[in-house]
């Protein structure tokens, strides 16, 4: 691969990955999109174990085109190999709920104030965000007025899109912000 096919590529990464957030500033709410990409929920569930950033965390993602991705990450990675047989059939939202509660103390961060709000319904970008929509106002939990959506980099753009789309009808919707914990880069070797 010559250098500028590299930089082609990476310029469409970074374009997909949509990179708005680089520190742990408090937002309202932090919608975790489930992905087979676990540095993601890795990055979020250390931060709030650490730093309590937020006052809701919604983990979102049904069964889906990804979820069966995700059961193969969960068996290929040594740290969670022996949750395979537990996981499988689950949502992708129950999945990293799972993780969250056995390695990085879902019960602390409660206890830190964080309502860990778990939606298993959707099954793809769009249905992240309106699921996501359903379920706070269905718990009724306030109009955040700051979300940050963390989201496989691949995907991050167009569900940082579809959250736009479905809060279009709100006079005054959140500030969205996209953190796909890390942006891939290829370079020539």
């Amino acid at each position: 691969m010559g250098s500028k096919t590299a930089a082609d590529l990476n310029l469409v990464s970074n374009s997909l990955a949509f990179q708005q957030y680089d520190g742990l500033q408090s937002v309202d709410c932090i919608v975790l999109c489930g992905s087979p990409i676990l540095h993601c929920a890795e990055t979020i569930f250390s931060a709030l174990r650490s730093h309590p950033v937020t006052s809701t965390l919604v983990i979102c993602g049904g069964i889906g085109h990804s979820t069966p991705f995700l059961y193969a990450a969960i068996a290929k990675n040594p740290r969670y190999a022996d949750l395979r047989d537990a996981i499988k059939g689950l949502p992708e939202a129950s999945v990293l709920d799972v993780i969250l509660a056995r390695d990085f103390g879902k019960a602390a961060v409660e206890e830190a104030g964080c309502r860990i709000v778990v939606e298993t319904n959707s099954a793809n970008c769009g249905a992240n965000a309106i699921e996501t929509r359903k379920i706070l106002e269905s718990l009724d939990i306030p109009m955040p007025r700051s979300m940050l959506i963390v989201q496989d980099p691949t995907m991050s753009l167009r569900t940082h899109a579809s959250f736009h789309k479905t809060y279009a009808d709100v006079p005054c919707p959140p500030l969205f912000t996209s953190y796909p914990t890390f942006v891939p880069n290829l370079r020539e070797e």
